[in-house]
């Protein structure tokens, strides 16, 4: 399907779907930085809430990866900043996730050599699902 309109809305449906997935992701990152803190799970919190016929939280992660999405939101901020709150507050979320999970990582080591005795090169780290696509 082929659909007409100007180059300037066109331009900012690009930014306007990339900018709701980053709000989107965002909310489940920040569901995740607050469910830690209080000890709740948020995998099963998420389960239970997506079982509302009109929710549908996405799953948290350690950021958003790739180009657009980082940085597509940042470009309607630029030229709206005092219109554009809720995603600028969204990309800062975003933006600190990959913060908070290598803090988490450095924790976790922390307690793990404490722990074990064992010296920081004698611990494999590995990370599944992390890519950056083009």
């Amino acid at each position: 399907m082929c659909v007409i309109t100007n180059a300037k809305t066109a331009e900012m449906c690009k930014l306007t779907e990339n900018s709701f997935c980053d709000i989107n992701i965002a909310f489940a990152n920040e569901l995740s930085l607050f469910c830690a803190e209080q000890g709740i799970n948020v995998w099963e919190l998420i389960n239970l809430a997506n079982r509302h016929p009109r929710v549908n939280i996405l799953q948290p992660g350690p950021g958003v990866g790739g180009h657009f999405i980082a940085v597509d939101p940042w470009f309607i901020v630029a030229q709206n900043p005092k219109q554009s709150r809720l995603i600028q507050k969204a990309r800062l979320v975003n933006d600190r996730k990959p913060i908070w999970m290598f803090d988490q990582v450095k924790t976790i080591l922390a307690d793990c050599l404490t722990e074990t005795s064992k010296r920081a090169n004698e611990i494999k780290i590995a990370c599944f699902g992390l890519r950056f696509s083009l």
